[in-house]
């Protein structure tokens, strides 16, 4: 990664990233580490782990207005691969039907503490 690129300010319609401090990605396996390098993606996670319920892609950008669908798409599927949110199934959202997720990782204390540990820096915007 290039430096400096993390301090780039957002195109319009961007979604900026604030990377996982150094400290906390060297204590995280490779796919721990993917997922949660994107401050969207430990945002995503907050979510699920919080919500109790099954998710759609629609519900999680109707929760960040400052992010597009193809973009929450896009990090789910990221989290996803990582294993650390799975489809839970199908629901009906507006008519049609979804998709829906759940975290697989909501009960991962080192998960749970980088969530934590992150979540001032990943809200501030």
């Amino acid at each position: 990664m290039k430096t400096g690129q993390h301090n780039r300010p957002a195109r319009s319609g961007q979604v900026p990233q604030q990377p996982l401090p150094r400290q906390i990605a060297e204590s995280l396996g490779p796919r721990s580490r993917r997922a949660l390098m994107h401050g969207m993606r430990r945002r995503i996670l907050r979510v699920l782990s919080r919500a109790g319920a099954p998710c759609t892609l629609q519900g999680l950008a109707a929760m960040f207005p400052e992010a597009s669908l193809s973009q929450i798409s896009y990090h789910v599927l990221v989290l996803s691969g990582c294993g650390s949110v799975a489809a839970s199934g199908i629901q009906h959202a507006g008519g049609t039907l979804a998709r829906s997720f759940v975290s697989s990782v909501a009960a991962d204390p080192q998960i749970v503490a980088v969530l934590k540990a992150t979540g001032t820096m990943d809200d501030v915007r």
